[in-house]
């Protein structure tokens, strides 16, 4: 049996309550980025590369499904399934670290002397819920030249990052910390080579299932969870199993045509890109 990489399917009304942490670490734990793994649910995609505020920022616009930021954090619902993500990048904290956590987008702008309130990327003021741990924000400043700061006008902590423990700490943006950005996708990936079979019972063990393609903006929009979450790899003969990953469809032999896993027949056959001498491959979509 061919064993080949996973496609999962988040659907957007999936609640954190619903998902299996536990096993979504084991799905995920074998995806990397250069530098870092990374884990995702349907609200968030979380990576373990440790960068400054400014490229955390950056490398979220990576991905280009819709416009990414770091993360928004509005309701304590949101700030528990970010932090079982960064519980999984750090089940403990490293040796000599105290508190080991994730940039989010939360950052205040300073205006002259007077400081704005801090906001979210959307330009929202955060006046509702906040996870602040005891004394935060202590919005320290730095001079030049001290303790890492390299800016002439000084530094200050503005920017905020999440812990483990799911506590808000303001940082200076010159930290290196993992991070985490808002994620509107649909799809997230394993790269762990399963069968067809071994791939759909373990997306039932989270709580998930395979993915499936209703439209042209679907497919799309797995082709770039595919580069995103995999990489490309140019170098990959067509038929190698790793340029492969499974979907949740498959051939049923007694109506004689290609289902989808709930049973829905596949009306339009445009939307899948099939290779006509592949037609028969039941499951299989081909990583370009």
């Amino acid at each position: 049996m061919m064993k080949i990489t996973i496609l999962v399917l988040f659907f957007s009304t999936i609640r954190a309550s619903e998902i299996d942490f536990t096993a979504l670490k084991t799905l995920l734990e074998d995806n990397r980025e250069i530098g870092g793994h990374i884990y995702a649910t349907c609200d968030y995609i979380a990576s373990s590369e440790l960068v400054d505020y400014e490229t955390a920022k950056q490398k979220c616009q990576q991905f280009k499904i819709e416009t990414q930021d770091l993360a928004s954090i509005k309701y304590e619902t949101q700030n528990k399934m970010l932090t079982k993500l960064v519980q999984m990048i750090y089940p403990a904290n490293p040796e000599g670290v105290k508190e080991s956590g994730a940039w989010i987008g939360l950052e205040r702008i300073q205006n002259g002397e007077k400081p704005e309130p801090y906001k979210w990327p959307d330009g929202g003021i955060n006046d509702g819920y906040t996870s602040w741990k005891g004394n935060q924000p202590t919005e320290r400043h730095l001079e030049n030249g001290v303790n890492g700061c390299t800016n002439e006008e000084g530094c200050d902590e503005k920017h905020v990052m999440i812990t483990r423990q799911g506590n808000w700490k303001d940082r200076f943006d010159f930290h290196k910390h993992s991070f985490a950005c808002d994620y509107k996708g649909k799809y997230i990936l394993s790269s762990k080579r399963k069968s067809w079979q071994e791939a759909s019972e373990a997306c039932k063990s989270v709580g998930l299932h395979l993915a499936m393609i209703e439209n042209n903006n679907d497919w799309e929009e797995m082709e770039q969870a595919i580069k995103f979450f995999l990489g490309v790899d140019v170098t990959l003969e067509r038929n190698k199993p790793r340029n492969w990953v499974w979907i949740g469809s498959s051939y049923d032999e007694t109506e004689g045509e290609f289902t989808w896993i709930e049973g829905d027949k596949i009306v339009n056959n445009d939307v899948l890109p099939w290779r006509e001498k592949n037609r028969q491959i039941a499951g299989q979509v081909e990583c370009r």
